[in-house]
């Protein structure tokens, strides 16, 4: 979700020509970034919506670690840390 919102958001607002989401596994985590060559928004000004918020409480809801730049020449979001999830269902019901 916190990829989504960042890719909605770039859409709608940053007038990028190009974007870039990267994603690379590292044992038992995952590191995501997404970046654009947008106009960029000032990260520390509240702004009027949540999606920002979200994202952070996403990435806090699952102790992964989230850095967020953004300039005149773009934006970058990464989230480091993900934990992977279980691909084990032998003892579920599915």
């Amino acid at each position: 979700m916190i990829f989504k919102e960042a890719m909605n958001n770039c859409l709608k607002y940053a007038k990028a020509e190009r974007v870039n989401l990267k994603l690379t596994a590292n044992g038992k985590f995952s590191k995501m970034e997404f970046s654009d060559d947008g106009v960029g928004f000032d990260v520390h000004k509240k702004s009027k919506g949540r999606g920002l918020q979200n994202i952070k409480n996403r990435a806090n809801s699952i102790d992964a670690r989230l850095c967020i730049e953004s300039s005149s020449e773009g934006t970058t979001i990464v989230l480091d840390r993900i934990p992977h999830t279980s691909d084990d269902f032998s003892d579920k019901e599915v």
